[in-house]
């Protein structure tokens, strides 16, 4: 199956994170998490993380309000 992936930089393609699969994102800055210090991530470099085509990542607490 295919992964979803963005141009983060020119030349350089990142995955659409998963965050469910995402163990080694501590979720600080992630787009998904509800009670995240800011929201600007959405990517990661590792394939095993990366979201299927036609998935959509939750939305919710993914750690403890700051």
């Amino acid at each position: 199956m295919m992964e979803q992936t963005f141009e983060a930089l020119p030349g350089k393609r990142l995955y659409e994170c998963n965050p469910e699969l995402n163990t080694e994102c501590d979720k600080r800055i992630c787009k998904y998490n509800i009670n995240a210090v800011d929201h600007l991530c959405h990517g990661t470099q590792k394939k095993e993380f990366a979201l299927k085509i036609g998935e959509v990542a939750a939305v919710k607490n993914y750690t403890p309000p700051v």
